[in-house]
């Protein structure tokens, strides 16, 4: 297998596959930008939802090029007080309960689908599996029982940031107080069954559609597996990737979706091919529908005018 082989397959793969991920792209997007809503909802903002739609995809459009996780971090917050007027604290507490949702519910998962996998691709015996999803639930269980503990002493390594990242916590608004408020608003959010219920429906939603883009590609090379087998071969990749802090998992969710692809015993050509085809299929919705929602808006909300109009004004 070489260069020529892996662009020959790029360039004979027919238009329905873009098509397709477009589309799988956008109706997952639209579940996330409900989810964003729903949670500033909760903080009596009312964000239309087509405009979390743009936030979403702008933000995304950013992360690709953004080291560390700082476009989501730090890009979405921005965007959201731009395009929808959202106070910055608001948004930037919004974004951080969405990723706390998003990465519980995958660090609970992930023990959980590497004890699936097989005997031949991780560990032998079952025992040794089963240990780490009890471990791995029981640390998550006391963690969420007592964040109020936890999270001030999480915060402690704040002072080990840059002072330019200070500066900018305290323009956005992250003073002590407003953090406390924050932690002593989390129990609000849990409490509310309707909440609760909605986001855990979007997210269940957006588990079963997501590993469809994996299936986009076995499927251009006539590769026949499970669903079962897409979808814990998809969510291992995904939640390392996203452990890495690196932007789209760059490298660290390619090796281990491929390792776990040679695993159930496709050749290591194809595998090469699927990868590579997988991430064209993911990263051109982003980057074409995102660059152009990014484009249109550019011109009407500007980096330097918003910082002008926001860190004179107030909060």
């Amino acid at each position: 297998m070489n260069f020529s082989s892996i662009s020959s397959s790029l360039n004979s793969l027919p238009l329905i596959y873009f098509i397709l991920a477009v589309i799988i792209n956008i109706a997952t997007s639209l579940i996330s930008a409900i989810s964003y809503k729903l949670i500033l909802y909760m903080q009596k903002e009312d964000l239309k939802i087509i405009n979390s739609f743009l936030i979403l995809y702008m933000s995304q459009f950013i992360g690709l090029f953004a080291p560390l996780k700082t476009g989501a971090i730090f890009g979405k917050p921005l965007i959201t007080r731009m395009m929808g007027g959202i106070p910055l604290v608001k948004s930037v507490f919004a974004v951080g309960l969405e990723n706390f949702f998003s990465i519980s519910w995958q660090v609970i998962m992930l023990p959980i689908l590497l004890m699936l996998i097989g005997e031949d691709v991780l560990f032998n015996n079952i025992i040794y599996k089963i240990a780490i999803v009890v471990v791995f639930v029981v640390c998550i269980a006391i963690i969420s029982y007592k964040y109020k503990w936890f999270i001030p002493r999480l915060l402690i390594l704040k002072r080990f940031l840059p002072n330019r990242i200070k500066k900018i916590a305290i323009k956005f608004g992250l003073n002590e107080d407003a953090i406390n408020n924050f932690i002593a608003s989390i129990p609000s959010y849990f409490s509310n069954k309707w909440f609760m219920i909605l986001i855990a429906g979007l997210t269940i939603l957006q588990m079963l559609f997501l590993p469809i883009f994996m299936a986009l590609p076995l499927s251009f090379f006539n590769i026949s597996i499970s669903y079962f087998n897409i979808f814990t071969i998809y969510w291992i990749s995904y939640i390392l990737g996203r452990l890495s802090f690196l932007p789209a998992g760059l490298g660290v969710k390619d090796i281990t979706m491929g390792g776990l692809l040679l695993g159930i015993g496709i050749d290591g050509g194809t595998v090469v091919k699927i990868v590579i085809l997988y991430r064209v299929l993911t990263f051109v919705p982003s980057l074409v529908v995102g660059g152009l929602i990014f484009l249109y808006y550019g011109h009407k909300y500007t980096y330097k005018r918003f910082f002008k109009k926001e860190f004179d004004g107030e909060y």
